[in-house]
């Protein structure tokens, strides 16, 4: 007895249903990020000692990665203060001088998205064909921690996001003899300002704007990160040399131009829309020295 095919009725009403059931599922996932970092706000709010600081900035980023590292930033010393499903010694210190990625975002003070090699990221957090993300935690205007994390797929925008509410808790915190390091000096608080300056300069430019624009211009962004990524590990020799060379459109010039139209025709459709593909080449490949791009370089899009 052979199956009476799906009339064209039932196959409407299946994707009805489906689409529905991906709304849903789409709707609850987004109710249960806002509940988490309403939670995780309230708990920055009324944490009192640097040990629950640190711990606080580690569970936040285990909602969003699978391995995420903090490291204090002590001049050109990064001690770690506390990790996640890494297998690393709790008297861990990097160096910057050692690290290129912590150290473009000491200069950039911007996220940077990095391949895990020991010339990048040290040799205890090394981890070759891997990438990492790293996420600076300012206090005022200097860099006070440095948020490492890792693993397949993380929730970047969400981390970024707990980077961001970690700096403010440390600049609303009054009780500075808690935390000697980390505590900000009584000149850095900027009294008249909800937020310091400097970490208001650091949300995201889409945050004030109608949501069908933020969605655009959050996708773009991670379009950016990821294609960069990609670049980085697929081809992290020419990544290298285009940074030793200052030519990385020499280099890498076919893979730019094809990122670069696609970008175009998907997100260059707004008057608002920033070239965050322009700026992740310079911030993540280049550590923040746009001169590298080349002199045969087109341009930012505009």
């Amino acid at each position: 007895m052979t199956a009476m095919p799906q009339t064209e009725p039932e196959w409407d009403e299946l994707r009805r249903e489906f689409n529905a059931a991906c709304l849903k599922s789409a709707q609850s996932a987004r109710v249960q990020i806002a509940h988490e970092m309403n939670q995780l706000l309230r708990r920055f709010r009324q944490y009192e000692k640097e040990a629950d600081w640190v711990r606080l900035v580690i569970e936040g980023a285990g909602n969003y990665a699978r391995q995420a590292a903090l490291f204090e930033v002590q001049g050109d010393a990064l001690p770690l203060r506390g990790c996640v499903n890494f297998d690393l010694t709790e008297d861990l210190r990097l160096e910057t001088k050692k690290a290129a990625a912590f150290e473009a975002v000491l200069r950039s003070k911007e996220v940077v998205t990095a391949l895990r090699t020991s010339e990048e990221v040290g040799a205890a957090l090394g981890s070759p064909g891997l990438l990492a993300y790293l996420f600076p935690i300012l206090n005022g205007s200097r860099v006070a921690a440095i948020l490492f994390t890792s693993g397949k797929d993380p929730e970047v925008d969400q981390l970024e996001l707990v980077a961001n509410m970690a700096a403010s808790a440390l600049e609303r915190h009054t009780n500075g003899g808690l935390h000697a390091q980390i505590a900000p000096s009584p000149l850095a608080i900027t009294p008249k300002t909800e937020l310091p300056l400097a970490q208001e300069r650091r949300l995201p430019l889409w945050t004030d704007m109608p949501a069908s624009h933020s969605a655009l211009h959050s996708q773009a962004a991670r379009y950016a990160r990821v294609t960069v990524a990609e670049m980085q590990l697929l081809k992290p020799g020419a990544c290298r040399a285009a940074r030793e060379k200052g030519d990385l459109y020499v280099v890498l010039g076919r893979e730019i131009d094809k990122a670069r139209e696609t970008y175009r025709q998907r997100f260059m459709i707004l008057p608002s829309m920033a070239d965050y593909f322009h700026k992740e080449l310079i911030g993540s490949i280049l550590e923040g020295d746009a001169a590298k791009l080349g002199a045969d370089y087109p341009g930012e899009l505009a």
